[in-house]
């Protein structure tokens, strides 16, 4: 995928969660699905350069917002483990905070891509899978697969 493709479909992302409007299960986890897939479709060239954090959105606010514009979702169970041996330990997993936390990141890779370089927004973009939104996101379209498909 090209930069301003991936920068597009952040800016998508991050509206479609934060913003009033119709919101389906399903376009939401085709969002989810074309995230990964510009993840696993762009690369990039590090940029060294020395820049200035960009700014957080306050998590607070912006897991109100989100909350009011999907109260449909909320908390899911995972397991505590993910190998071989089954157990029935399980955890508490956050519809609403893994939407928080990822379009939180995702705005952070879209003031970069503003505010800094192409190269460093999308380093931040492909770090941040690893470091944080990835997981996150997995878990979410885990969530959105089986509320779907029951």
């Amino acid at each position: 995928m090209q930069p301003a493709e991936v920068r597009d479909l952040l800016k998508q992302f991050v509206g479609y969660v934060t913003k009033p409007g119709e919101k389906s299960d399903e376009h939401m986890l085709e969002l989810c699905d074309r995230l990964v897939f510009a993840y696993r479709n762009t690369s990039y060239t590090f940029d060294n350069r020395d820049f200035p954090d960009a700014p957080r959105t306050d998590y607070g606010e912006q897991r109100a917002k989100i909350s009011a514009l999907f109260p449909n979702y909320g908390p899911y169970c995972l397991p505590t483990t993910m190998n071989a041996e089954c157990s029935t330990d399980q955890m508490i997993g956050d519809a609403i905070d893994d939407l928080s936390d990822i379009s939180r990141d995702f705005e952070e890779v879209l003031w970069r891509f503003e505010h800094t370089s192409v190269d460093d927004a999308l380093w931040d973009f492909h770090e941040g899978y690893w470091r944080h939104w990835g997981r996150h996101m997995r878990e979410f379209q885990f969530y959105l697969f089986h509320k779907i498909s029951s």
